[in-house]
């Protein structure tokens, strides 16, 4: 049996599960480092790694924390001025 191509119907889908296909680390501190400095807060890439990279989810809200960053309100606020920034 010969098959045609234009017969065959096929779906391709490709997830990209943040840094499978595309390195984003960087573009992450980058959108974090331009938002923080709106705030007078210096983020360099040695405590975005330290911080941010070794603690998940919780490195960033450590970070804004010592920064003074302590207001539940404040901290949503600067993650969600970041997730804009970053898509």
């Amino acid at each position: 049996m010969i098959r045609h191509p234009e017969k065959t119907a096929s779906i391709s889908v490709i997830c990209d599960l943040d840094g499978l296909l595309v390195d984003s680390e960087f573009w992450h501190f980058k959108a974090y480092q331009s938002i923080l400095k709106r705030y007078d807060i210096k983020l360099t890439e040695d405590l975005f790694v330290q911080g941010w990279l070794s603690e998940k989810q919780y490195g960033m809200r450590r970070y804004l924390e010592r920064a003074g960053v302590v207001e539940e309100a404040d901290i949503k606020k600067v993650r969600q001025e970041k997730a804009q920034r970053f898509v």
